[in-house]
């Protein structure tokens, strides 16, 4: 099997291609002088060219290699579409070592050949949860030797740039908010994730996060059952977050911001009687253990 930098391949007869963006692929099957320049036994290759995206990594990468057998798994090559230092300490933390990843040439027409290939058809797209991803979660902590933590933490949570970033001025309305409101518990301020494994240190003593949504709530795999997550949203609703959450027994609810968009612009400028609205409803999931039956008092 030969692989492009797109993470499409071909048997020589076959070509798949990942449809979700197939202007990506055009390249294998109309070409630029296609050579094969690395030559391997055994390669990984899930996921599509954005999963160097640290969400898309988790959801599209690392967690079907967990249907791996194990054996494949440690004795595998896998392919990485950009030499990004994170998606290679997630696999040294699960075991792999750095000498276990490949990446391409920046250039369009170099090929992998591999004698045996381990792939999905079709690619998986955020579209594989429950069990791979709790053994993915699972083999995270016990690394980390937090298995059995228990959560007593509460957090404010933003993003430090890109999309999705809560204006300073409704974040500290609502850090105000929650303090005075909600003042027995001890709210802290986590603006963006520290490296890849004190965040699965954190999270997993994390009882209840409020959060733009996006990559920066991966680690979310790692809260204990039970505990609460409030996800922050633009003008889509980014179920990814809530199936994760459902996948590990998490209570999750979520408010959208008018006028925002999830890929383009900076801002989100929160509404407060919405949050306030929503924070009502997670605190009673956070009390009961469940979601509140919908009235006048909880509305959603």
């Amino acid at each position: 099997m030969v692989v492009s930098m797109s993470k499409a391949f071909s048997d020589g007869t076959n070509n798949y291609c990942f449809n979700i963006y197939p202007e990506l692929e055009w390249n294998f099957y109309k070409g630029w002088g296609l050579h094969v320049c690395k030559y391997y036994d055994e390669i990984i290759c899930f996921g599509h060219l954005n999963s160097f995206i640290f969400g898309h990594w988790f959801f599209d990468e690392l967690t079907p290699m967990m249907l791996l057998p194990e054996d494949v798994f440690y004795r595998a090559k896998v392919y990485v579409t950009f030499n990004n230092d994170v998606l290679v300490e997630t696999l040294e933390i699960l075991g792999k070592s750095r000498d276990d990843v490949v990446v391409l040439p920046f250039y369009w027409n170099c090929l992998i050949y591999a004698r045996r290939l381990y792939a999905l058809v079709p690619p998986s797209h955020i579209s594989i949860f429950g069990m791979p991803l709790r053994k993915l979660s699972y083999r995270f902590k016990k690394a980390m030797h937090v298995e059995n933590n228990i959560a007593t933490r509460y957090m404010l949570m933003n993003r430090k740039g890109g999309t999705r970033v809560i204006t300073k001025e409704t974040f500290t309305q609502l850090l105000d908010y929650l303090n005075t409101e909600y003042k027995q518990y001890n709210w802290e301020v986590l603006m963006d994730n520290p490296r890849f494994n004190e965040s699965i240190i954190l999270w997993s003593q994390i009882k209840f996060i409020i959060a733009p949504t996006g990559s920066n709530l991966m680690p979310e795999i790692f809260m204990p059952k039970g505990s609460v997550v409030i996800s922050i949203q633009a003008n889509i609703i980014d179920t990814a977050f809530h199936k994760a959450a459902i996948t590990f027994d998490l209570l999750t609810v979520s408010f959208s911001c008018s006028g925002a968009n999830h890929f383009k612009g900076k801002d989100l400028v929160l509404s407060l009687p919405d949050a306030k609205r929503i924070i009502k409803i997670a605190m009673y999931a956070h009390d009961h253990g469940k979601y509140p039956p919908k009235s006048a008092d909880y509305n959603y």
